[in-house]
């Protein structure tokens, strides 16, 4: 019979799962808003997206069998670091190669908010590569967790810095 998980390990999975993966859909959404990106290589791209999303959605089980099961909690967080990877590229391939210097200026602060959840995601990797089991228990999710919503932190956090240097009314 497997181990209770207990109330807040399993809320923190619950919410890690469907965190992470609502801000790969949100990221896709909000890139197609911003930006008309109908060049082949988004296309292409926003398939690989979707592809990736649908991967790491498909390794979701139960906690204790995500603990016991490495490969799991592998793949899910290979699947989310090559995510924000594609981000990076669709955000820079617009930083790079797009007309409006408005719409360069976002993708590079976009870019620099991305590498922050590039970073989570890839130590998040690196730590569930160990097979440690304490390390998959709490450290894993919490990074996971935190790389989900670093996007959101940081821009809300740009927001009250611009605000604090009167520089948005």
């Amino acid at each position: 019979q497997p181990r209770c998980m207990g109330l807040g390990v399993g809320l923190l999975y619950a919410l890690l799962f469907h965190a992470s993966l609502f801000q790969g859909w949100m990221m896709d959404m909000l890139f197609g808003a911003k930006f008309n990106a109908a060049a082949l290589v988004h296309r292409l791209l926003d398939t690989l997206q979707t592809f990736l999303l649908l991967v790491a959605a498909s390794t979701i089980v139960d906690v204790h069998v995500m603990l016991e099961n490495k490969a799991n909690w592998f793949t899910y967080l290979l699947m989310l670091t090559l995510l924000s990877g594609v981000w990076i590229g669709r955000h820079l391939h617009v930083c790079v190669g797009h007309d409006v210097e408005g719409a360069r200026r976002e993708s590079g602060a976009t870019i620099v908010d991305q590498l922050g959840c590039f970073l989570l995601y890839a130590s998040a990797l690196v730590l569930a590569a160990t097979g440690d089991y304490e390390l998959l228990e709490l450290s894993v999710p919490a990074l996971t967790f935190a790389g989900a919503f670093w996007m959101q932190l940081r821009q809300v956090a740009r927001f009250f810095t611009r605000r604090a240097l009167g520089l948005s009314s």
